[in-house]
């Protein structure tokens, strides 16, 4: 009787674990929908980012390209459909593999742009999920971590970096995953929990390099913590194989490749100074994207270098509270605390860049950044402020730790209602505090134009004027290789150099605006000189998208193009102008 009773209890419980799970995705799916909004209602049509600065097409022909390499078997680091005919090496470029591979079953149920979108949503969503199961393991209670989600999910630092089109930099949900089985692994002795730590591993650095950066910070100081706190149980044989597990997964699956791949790079790497120093002022201030509090900061915040897309990195004053509690009893998780007290300042003191700044005025201040930047891949053009993340991180667990202590103290027949009244009302402070306003989109009108490009057979490239990051979304639609190019980080110079001394390449594939640069060269005038050009990169059109949205520009590419080279238009409508080459 009593076996029966025990499986019973166990049902109901698994019952209630699910419901709890369901219910808790559930809000915040609703949240989700809540702070991207618009983004639902435009979910087949558009994605989050400012339409005049967007790298989001980035990651629309990301999902692509995957698919695309391996369906035809080629080499998906490598890719010969942009800056033709180089076959471009990826491995310095946003490619973010995972949320690609992610794509790849939903591919053919939604279209490209609604699958980035729903891996967007999801993204925030198991970012939540991932840290109220950490917090959950931490502290033994699953329901303190509901605010956690909230801070690591729906912070400021999500935002700006959604409007800039940083997709790459948004997808945080590996983190908490890896972070909860890091835990598992030195305090239990699976053999399931090291190799879920190594995927996890594995998929946070094919999302971006810098997210890499920033779960090997927090697995090193999870591991200095532990050994200090228990160096037999850290470092005993078994553990050191649950290491090496880990280890061999991110090596041959991440480590070994990419290095492999960037060799190429390296001796023509850019040796950049950090983009910019963070300012505490907006790190300890307002989120300047709340549209309730924010809009006397966001003018600020825009006029410092990087604009909002660098600066909304506001801690938040509900959070650094919560963290600060979370200490009172400090008898209880005394580990943790000073643990996720310690990542929360590397965090902050790294965000701070390499010389102390407030109010935009710079203190002649040697910061910790100030020598990481002088490290090899720290010395091309780090942005300081985007280790935020620890930051952040760190304050949801000491926040879900405080939350924990609530429920403790008040779990009385009596006192324990106050609990339920207290998870929402630090949910909601919380919420409104960090809530950063409607979203820009970016919307995606595609030409028929480019169905028939799509539809013309044979062997030849394509040639887009003004090139910039929405003409990789249209390539997903005409699907042919692209002259020029329009991707990510230090690739785009590097591959645009094969052009600059050939006729009309060097003057119009080099990405910028015909604004801005000067008077074409004579070779670039010379009309047989440019149609060899032409047949030698097997360019049989040449394309001028945009067309409304650009008048001035697109006159003086039209006055070249029609004017200089005699060239004729082959097809137009609004959003686009096509010249096609028969030779």
């Amino acid at each position: 009787m009593s076996t029966k009773i025990q499986k019973s209890e166990k049902v109901e419980s698994k019952y209630k674990n699910l419901i709890f799970w369901v219910l808790t995705g559930l809000i915040y799916l609703a949240l989700a929908i809540i702070f991207t909004w618009p983004l639902a209602k435009h979910i087949n049509s558009s994605i989050i980012g400012q339409p005049d600065f967007t790298d989001g097409p980035f990651f629309l022909w990301n999902i692509w390209w995957v698919k695309k390499a391996l369906l035809t078997f080629h080499n998906l680091f490598f890719s010969n459909f942009v800056y033709y005919p180089a076959n471009a090496n990826l491995s310095l470029h946003t490619l973010t593999l995972t949320t690609a591979l992610i794509a790849l079953p939903l591919l053919p149920f939604f279209k490209l742009i609604t699958t980035l979108n729903i891996i967007q949503l999801a993204s925030i969503i198991g970012s939540a999920l991932g840290m109220v199961a950490l917090v959950g393991y931490l502290t033994k209670n699953k329901y303190a971590g509901f605010v956690s989600g909230l801070i690591f999910a729906f912070c400021p630092y999500i935002f700006g970096h959604l409007q800039a089109g940083h997709y790459n930099l948004t997808m945080l949900w590996p983190i908490p995953l890896v972070t909860l089985f890091f835990f598992k692994t030195l305090r239990e002795k699976s053999y399931l929990n090291p190799v879920l730590a190594g995927i996890f591993l594995l998929a946070i650095s094919y999302l971006d390099v810098q997210l890499m950066v920033y779960a090997l910070i927090l697995l090193l100081l999870i591991f200095i913590f532990e050994l200090i706190f228990g160096f037999r149980k850290t470092l005993n044989l078994q553990k050191i194989v649950f290491y090496l597990i880990i280890i061999a997964i991110y090596g041959v699956g991440f480590a070994l490749p990419y290095l492999l791949n960037l060799k190429e790079f390296w001796s023509h790497r850019e040796l950049l100074p950090t983009y910019s120093n963070g300012d505490l002022q907006f790190i300890l201030g307002k989120n300047p994207l709340n549209p309730w509090w924010g809009a006397g900061k966001l003018k600020v915040v825009e006029a410092a270098v990087g604009s909002y897309r660098e600066n909304t990195v506001a801690l938040g004053f509900t959070p650094i509270l919560l963290a600060i509690l979370a200490f009172v009893p400090i008898r209880n998780l005394i580990r943790e605390k000073f643990l996720f007290l310690v990542i929360s300042l590397v965090g902050f003191l790294l965000a701070l860049g390499p010389h102390f700044q407030v109010r935009q005025v710079l203190f002649p201040v040697n910061l910790p950044f100030f020598y990481l930047q002088k490290l090899p891949l720290f010395n091309m053009g780090i942005v300081p402020t985007r280790f935020i993340v620890l930051a952040y991180f760190g304050l949801a667990v000491l926040a879900g730790i405080f939350m924990a202590n609530i429920i403790l103290i008040f779990n009385k027949r009596f006192l324990k209602y106050f609990v339920y009244v207290a998870v929402p009302i630090f949910s909601v402070v919380v919420g409104i505090e960090y809530y950063s306003g409607q979203m820009r989109m970016d919307n995606f009108v595609a030409s028929p134009i480019y169905q028939e490009i799509k539809n013309n057979q044979g062997d030849f490239s394509v040639l887009p004027v003004l090139t910039k990051s929405d003409d990789g979304y249209f390539q997903t639609i005409h699907d042919k290789k692209m002259v020029s190019g329009f991707l990510g980080r230090r690739i785009n110079g590097y591959y645009l150099e094969q052009y600059k001394k050939e006729p009309l390449l060097g003057y119009i594939a080099s990405g910028e605006t015909f604004n801005l640069m000067g008077a074409p060269r004579p070779e670039d005038k010379n009309r047989e000189l440019v149609l060899a050009t032409l047949k030698k990169y097997k360019i049989r059109y040449l394309i001028v998208d945009d067309a409304a949205k650009r008048p001035d520009e697109i006159e003086n590419v039209r006055k070249y193009l029609e004017g200089t080279l005699g060239f004729k238009v082959w097809r137009e409508d609004a959003s686009v102008v096509v010249y096609k080459l028969d030779i």
